[in-house]
């Protein structure tokens, strides 16, 4: 990263997306005025893993800039880059039942899983967005066994793409229900566009 500005700016990922899926990606560099620095993008998401996906193919990445005081300066193109592993015809996606479809935003349920190291039941989704707009998602309310718990859960879904995204589900959220076991499950989910906060 190269900054031939006079003042000191900061550098991250806006958007990331691999394979066709939105993924989390982790960047943020600070470079003076004047000055070069090296860094990396870290990715940190399910979706390769439970895809069952040995590489990268593809990515559209899409860089963002900002000054000292978190104001954006500049947002770059959304920028393609194809590895020696991409097939123009690759896609897998999970067989799953609709628990929820509106305003162009499906969510399945793909399938849950125990976590003994972490304590905690595992339920992994597949969110897919056929709106023209950018999503936020999130479980704005949850009950374990019929009790008030507090959900874990956000996930950025770009137009056309899918994500994979996993709700944790912790044993303590299992005191005070009457039952070591997780027996039922409810969630309210909140979904959003990401530029107008507009709800969907």
């Amino acid at each position: 990263i190269v900054n031939n500005s006079d003042r000191t700016v900061n550098v991250g990922c806006d958007r990331l997306i691999i394979n066709g899926y939105s993924a989390d990606g982790y960047l943020y560099t600070t470079v003076d005025a004047g000055a070069e620095a090296d860094d990396t993008l870290s990715l940190f998401d399910a979706s390769l893993t439970y895809l069952e996906t040995e590489y990268i193919g593809v990515i559209e990445l899409q860089l963002i800039v900002t000054d000292e005081e978190y104001e954006t300066i500049c947002t770059g193109d959304v920028v393609e880059l194809r590895t020696s592993d991409y097939d123009e015809d690759w896609e897998k996606v999970p067989e799953v039942e609709p628990i929820f479809s509106e305003g162009g935003l499906t969510i399945g349920l793909i399938f849950a899983s125990r976590d003994e190291d972490w304590g905690s039941t595992d339920f992994t989704f597949l969110l897919t967005n056929d709106s023209d707009r950018i999503l936020s998602v999130d479980f704005s309310g949850m009950k374990v066994n019929g009790a008030d718990a507090f959900p874990w859960f956000y996930k950025t879904v770009y137009p056309g793409t899918r994500a994979i995204a996993i709700l944790s589900v912790g044993d303590d959220s299992l005191e005070g229900t009457g039952s070591d076991t997780l027996d039922s499950l409810e969630i309210a989910i909140t979904a959003y566009d990401r530029e107008t906060y507009e709800a969907v």
